[in-house]
């Protein structure tokens, strides 16, 4: 929090007709992004080919916890997106979380956007990978 000091001046004489702090500024900070791990599941035929690497059903919801870190889920919402342009507008989540099927074979890139619930400020930047 900040206080941004105001001064008017007059156009005629150039008198100080007013100064004070008229302005706070508040900067609130954006959430913390923690790096986890890569998912990996081994192909297991779920498609009927086992050698494919793709339509494994992962669970993207057991990252949450990891990403937040100590922050209090109960004041943030985690979104996953297939690029980090959609997870930087928020456009797009997945919205099957607890159980993602890969659509790129053997190695899938999900960025994760995470925006406070009360001040609306978001962290995109971070992603991992399904293997």
């Amino acid at each position: 929090m900040q206080q941004i000091y105001i001064r008017v001046d007059s156009e005629l004489d150039n008198d100080c007709l007013g100064l004070g702090p008229f302005i706070t500024l508040n900067v609130d900070p954006v959430p913390t992004a923690n790096a986890v791990a890569d998912l990996e599941l081994c192909d297991d035929l779920a498609d009927g080919d086992g050698f494919n690497g793709v339509v494994q059903s992962f669970d993207l919801d057991t990252q949450t916890a990891g990403i937040l870190g100590s922050q209090n889920p109960a004041n943030f919402t985690v979104t996953y997106h297939l690029s980090s342009d959609e997870a930087l507008t928020g456009n797009n989540a997945i919205t099957s979380t607890s159980a993602y099927e890969n659509i790129v074979p053997n190695q899938q890139t999900i960025y994760v956007r995470i925006l406070n619930n009360t001040t609306g400020c978001f962290s995109s930047q971070t992603s991992f990978d399904l293997i």
